[in-house]
């Protein structure tokens, strides 16, 4: 697959109605093979899908993560990309049952509650950043914007600023021991990312080409924010490194190679590779591939299935504390 343009250049924006641009896998480069699966594998419970060259880990249905064997040093902070990659659990119980696994594994976790999810921070042997997301967006009443502050109602009314901590007890009281050493749910995804950046608006105005609707925009924090048009507005998030100086993370060092977009069947993306008015109208369905910021690829595919399609086996619905909310829709993708 050809490169088209890079992360400069002009893209129209595709058209959105819902959320409908999700993503497929993501590509990691690692610098030891077997160790990087058995971690995926055995700590964070994906299932192996192909082992060879590469491998890929994910669920009975989709493929969550491509490990490649070719970096030679471990991830360097300083550097544009990857911050962590982020896999979505469809409901309480598996959200605690994966955080009673990673501790039983020994791994340092970082739990803290955002009011619109709950997540688990921590990182693999290359040091390269994983979460592990429940969506709560229920629980949120009101989000108040005003210039570069921001803040978010939480169902008690009350203002809430940074993170909170999870509730530890609580969170491993919601499953037994037995059920932690069971693979991840199959209705698990790739949730939103999270980017190292050091040209906000820039690289924000790049994401927002591929379809992505600005959520918050604070330049004067360093950060941006994107979603894909639902209810849970999290999708992707920029924050700009300290120094601002582009350093995209060099070849050979542990990175994020490559993530993959799907979007709506009746969505064409022209590209303008010079930046004029004239451009080709490329039909998604054969895929393309866009330089991202921080020397990462992005694929873009058309799915032809829309996001009500049933799929024999993958329920409707998932509850968080009883409350319905819709399956994602990389549930109805098949394995990539």
């Amino acid at each position: 697959m050809e490169i088209l343009a890079n992360h400069n250049a002009t893209v129209s924006p595709l058209s959105l109605t819902e959320e409908t641009t999700f993503y497929g896998c993501v590509h990691l480069e690692v610098t030891d093979f077997e160790r990087a699966i058995a971690f995926w594998q055995g700590v964070v419970g994906l299932k192996p899908r192909r082992l060879g060259a590469v491998a890929e880990l994910g669920t009975a249905w989709r493929t969550l993560i491509v490990l490649h064997p070719c970096a030679k040093v471990a991830a360097q902070e300083g550097f544009d990309g990857l911050h962590h990659l982020a896999i979505h659990v469809p409901c309480q119980a598996e959200f605690s049952r994966i955080f009673r696994r990673l501790l039983g594994k020994n791994v340092e976790v970082e739990a803290t509650d955002r009011v619109i999810a709950k997540s688990l921070y921590f990182t693999d042997p290359d040091g390269l950043g994983v979460e592990v997301t429940l969506e709560t967006p229920e629980r949120r009443r009101t989000e108040l914007d005003a210039g570069s502050r921001f803040a978010a109602t939480g169902v008690s009314d009350r203002p809430l600023g940074p993170p909170l901590p999870l509730d530890v007890e609580w969170e491993l009281a919601q499953v037994c021991d037995l059920a932690a050493v069971a693979p991840v749910s199959d209705l698990a995804y790739i949730g939103h990312l999270h980017l190292d950046v050091s040209g906000l608006e820039t690289d924000y105005a790049f994401f927002k080409s591929l379809g992505f609707r600005e959520n918050r925009f604070l330049p004067d924090n360093g950060f941006g924010d994107l979603s894909a048009g639902g209810e849970f507005t999290h999708r992707l998030a920029l924050q700009v490194r300290r120094d601002g100086v582009r350093r995209p993370a060099p070849n050979g060092m542990a990175r994020m190679r490559e993530f993959t977009l799907y979007v709506r069947d009746d969505c064409r993306l022209p590209v303008y590779q010079d930046g004029s008015a004239d451009g080709e109208s490329v039909d998604l369905r054969d895929g393309i591939c866009l330089q991202a910021p921080g020397n990462a690829l992005v694929r873009i595919f058309i799915h032809s299935r829309g996001v009500e399609a049933a799929a024999p086996g993958i329920p409707r619905s998932s509850g968080y504390h009883g409350s319905a909310k819709p399956v994602p829709p990389q549930a109805l993708l098949p394995g990539e």
